[in-house]
């Protein structure tokens, strides 16, 4: 699961990159057992019904057991289990959902009437869509779906409306694509409360020391992607992407390189890194980059701005969803959920 995800023009991309950025999201987190069984959490003074919690959920049911199987929940995924990695992830999702919300509050940002109609309709849409077991179960309904498409417009606008200052000019040289090999030696872990936290100060000497161990053997003649295949901490091993979409670090080193050359060891926030580049200058949708590194710029500004305001966050969160929640006792949505928003929304901005 990579832990720099890379950026697209889209409203999901922007609540992922901040629940990535900003763990374990915004404030102080709290797992409570004083919430009622139809209540995921209070989020500054807002309630959040499990309904929304278990749409998130089914969504994701749909795609890691299509991507792989029904037996996947249990299976370790950055030492959790996948099950608990994924409802970690609704978590951090609604809570940097609401949140934004209540910056929207603070910049006086509103939905019109044409936003309330498209809303209406994308929701009625996906309802649409769901199989029949699905909505018969009734762990949510059409209801639940246009509410968290409300708060996901009311995000994206706040979004926009604070950035609206970002230079949107683009040189061709930041426009560049460009496809690397890496490999990849995590520093970091999950707590007990799921929480994304760095390893022991002995622990990471000993990651760095298995980097700078490969590199010897790269600098040796062994074959790159054999290694990286071997010793990864992350199961891609292969990316193409412009400036922007990765970590500051990775992609500084990355776009240093020349075609066929190997970067040193690089230490990032996260882990560190040995990169390879194979193609210094993919040909590439210059519109297309152009709006990703406006996306970027837009994306570091509104950083800064939302690290100030999510101190001031704090959230309660009901741990019978942790407890009582199965996985297997869910059934999937239509995977649908966040392309059916975006067909409505994102090409408004």
């Amino acid at each position: 699961m990579l832990k720099h995800r890379k950026i697209h023009i889209a409203l999901l991309s922007l609540i992922l990159i901040l629940a990535t950025v900003f763990v374990p999201g915004c404030g102080r987190i709290k797992l409570t057992t004083g919430l009622g069984k139809d209540t995921f959490a209070k989020i500054n003074g807002e309630t959040v019904d499990m309904s929304t919690a278990k749409l998130l959920l089914s969504e994701l049911k749909y795609s890691y057991e299509k991507t792989f199987d029904a037996n996947v929940w249990g299976e370790p995924l950055e030492n959790v289990t996948t099950e608990e990695y994924v409802k970690n992830s609704v978590r951090d999702t609604i809570e940097h959902v609401i949140c934004l919300n209540r910056m929207a509050k603070d910049a006086t940002v509103r939905l019109s009437d044409e936003d309330h109609k498209m809303i209406k309709e994308a929701a009625a849409l996906y309802y649409s869509e769901l199989p029949a077991k699905t909505i018969d179960k009734g762990d949510f309904d059409r209801d639940t779906v246009e509410e968290y498409y409300t708060l996901l417009r009311i995000a994206e606008k706040v979004f926009y409306s604070v950035t609206d200052d970002i230079d949107t000019e683009v040189s061709t040289d930041e426009a560049r694509v460009i496809n690397v090999q890496y490999i990849f030696f995590s520093a970091m872990e999950y707590d007990d409360a799921g929480n994304s936290v760095s390893v022991s100060e002995s622990e990471c000497k000993s990651k760095k020391k298995s980097a700078e161990n490969v590199l010897e053997q790269i600098e040796e003649g062994s074959d790159f992607l054999s290694l990286a295949r071997e010793n990864s901490d992350d199961s891609q091993v292969v990316l193409e992407f412009g400036r922007g979409e990765y970590l500051k670090q990775f992609e500084d080193a990355a776009f240093a390189l020349e075609m066929g050359t190997v970067s040193d060891v690089v230490e990032t926030d996260i882990g560190y890194y040995i990169i390879k580049c194979t193609n210094d200058n993919v040909e590439s949708d210059y519109e297309k980059r152009s709006k990703e590194v406006v996306f970027s710029r837009r994306m570091e500004s509104f950083a800064e701005k939302y690290a100030e305001f999510s101190q001031e966050c704090d959230g309660e969160f009901n741990s019978d969803f942790w407890e009582k929640t199965p996985m297997e006792q869910l059934e999937a949505g239509s995977g649908r959920l966040y392309e059916i928003y975006e067909m409505y929304f994102v090409s408004t901005q």
